[in-house]
């Protein structure tokens, strides 16, 4: 089985940028959408609300600008197959 990631480290102006792409508020993603219904998500899109409430409490280094990661993970189709895969077919 083959797996593709990519990964970027983002400050918080990348952060907002992402949040707005998921909410389908930037220029790109309203030229991407192939049907007008709402994204299927696991959580919440407000992102920058979760990244505060994570590190609630945490030591950070104080230099650090890029302080989170974005990970895009493509599975191959059959291991999304069948009943076993529940919260990835949209039936939250």
């Amino acid at each position: 089985m083959k797996v593709s990631v990519r990964c970027r480290a983002l400050d918080m102006a990348g952060l907002a940028a992402q949040e707005a792409h998921g909410k389908r508020e930037d220029k790109i993603s309203k030229k991407r959408v192939i049907r007008d219904t709402s994204p299927l998500v696991a959580g919440s899109l407000d992102l920058r609300r979760l990244y505060d409430a994570h590190i609630k409490g945490a030591k950070q280094n104080a230099g650090a600008k890029k302080t989170v990661l974005h990970f895009i993970v493509r599975f191959p189709p059959e291991v999304l197959e069948g009943a076993s895969v529940g919260r990835f077919t949209g039936s939250m």
